[in-house]
């Protein structure tokens, strides 16, 4: 019969509307410290909860929106009303990067009496009844009678056994963020395929185009374009391919120019900024980084492989080493890549963060700012 059909989508219906008449009180307490164990005092918590049957439409204007600060000791604590078992709640920290932490959908546990209408069997008397009474409801097709028919598949009762909620995060503070270019993983460039092909002690030997990569405007540079790219761009990718014994190999390096160079690290910290504000300056840096990948042309199968960077790694750059007039050094530009980074047909990295200022270490990207795209506001990875 057509109540059968039905009984599914009127029970959500009907669940809706009697929770929309059973407030219940909910507490949200958020722990907020940064990676120093110092507490976050500026921080506001949201938690977005909703009335009953809207509350699968998503109209705005059917939830409830309760907001607290967090105080002297980091604790913020959201005293709210709900209706479904469900919410989401928002944080705000203006002095710290909590950008990446995504606030997940909170349940509060609860006990459910389903009601008889629900499992009906027509074999009893007493189950007959109800199927007769339900299709009486349905067959007179007023609002009123569908409202009672709806009725017929509330929960008998709900009872809430963990109303609180307790969270503790972390993030790292803010310290001097300066506007900068970046870019992220969908800003890849694309190189050119530009190639020479030769024999060597019997092996084939691809030699691909030098390019030069230039983090301030993500773009690259070849052929003509190539002339004082180490004023205009950061280092060059020098690549081949050699294929020898059914098995291909790509082998190549980036170069940077004299006096310039790059280090490499893994992330540390938390997920919201996990590496350093700065350069460091004392690090020794490497003047060539080679990577390597070799696979196996009959099967596809990945043999071994070396990357620049993984994901978890970073690179800090100096570059575009600077002379006055009188042929002195006058400084470099300091800019960051995070892994994983792929040069194949096209350079692609996660982000990377390029300082504008000469001599300046600081690597903190205002991300409200983005020189890159003023109106694009990029994530830390």
């Amino acid at each position: 019969m057509v109540v059968r059909g039905i009984v599914t989508v009127c029970a959500a219906l009907c669940a809706g509307a009697v929770f929309a008449r059973s407030w219940q009180d909910g507490n949200l307490t958020v722990e907020l410290f940064d990676v120093y164990g110092k507490p976050i005092t500026d921080a506001k918590v949201t938690v977005k909860s909703g009335k009953g049957i809207a509350w699968g439409w998503g109209l705005d204007s059917e939830y409830n929106f309760t907001s607290a600060n967090s105080d002297a000791n980091g604790i913020a604590e959201v005293k709210f009303r709900f209706c479904e078992p469900d919410f989401i709640w928002f944080l705000e920290t203006p002095s710290h990067y909590s950008q990446r932490y995504f606030t997940p959908r909170e349940f509060f546990k609860r006990k459910v009496v389903e009601s008889d209408y629900k499992t009906i069997d027509t074999n009893t008397v007493e189950g007959l009844a109800k199927w007769n009474e339900l299709k009486k409801l349905e067959d007179a097709g007023d609002e009123e009678s569908m409202l009672k028919y709806m009725e017929k598949f509330a929960p008998k009762s709900v009872t809430y056994t963990k109303n609180g909620i307790r969270r503790s995060l972390k993030f790292y503070p803010k310290r001097n963020p300066q506007p900068m270019y970046a870019y992220g993983k969908d800003d890849y460039i694309k190189l050119p395929n530009g190639s020479s092909e030769f024999m060597t002690n019997g092996y084939k030997v691809v030699r691909y185009e030098d390019v030069a990569i230039d983090l301030k405007n993500n773009v690259a540079l070849s052929g003509d374009d190539l002339s004082a790219w180490e004023s205009r761009a950061d280092f060059v990718i020098e690549e081949q391919e050699i294929v020898t014994n059914d098995v291909k190999t790509f082998v190549g390096k980036i170069r940077f120019a004299p006096g310039c160079g790059a280090y490499r690290c893994k992330y540390t910290g938390d997920a919201s900024f996990p590496t350093t504000y700065a350069a460091d300056v004392n690090m020794t840096y490497e003047s060539e980084i080679r990577f390597s990948a070799s696979r196996d042309m009959s099967t596809g199968k990945l043999i071994s492989q070396t990357r620049i960077l993984q994901d978890g790694e970073y690179m800090v750059l100096r570059t575009r080493k600077t002379k006055t007039e009188k042929g002195v050094n006058a400084g470099w530009h300091y800019s960051k890549v995070f892994g994983p980074l792929r040069i194949c047909a096209y350079f692609q990295c996660q982000q990377s963060v390029f300082n504008p200022r000469l001599n300046d270490p600081n690597l903190e990207l205002d991300l409200e700012n983005n020189l890159a795209r003023p109106r694009y506001k990029i994530l830390l990875p």
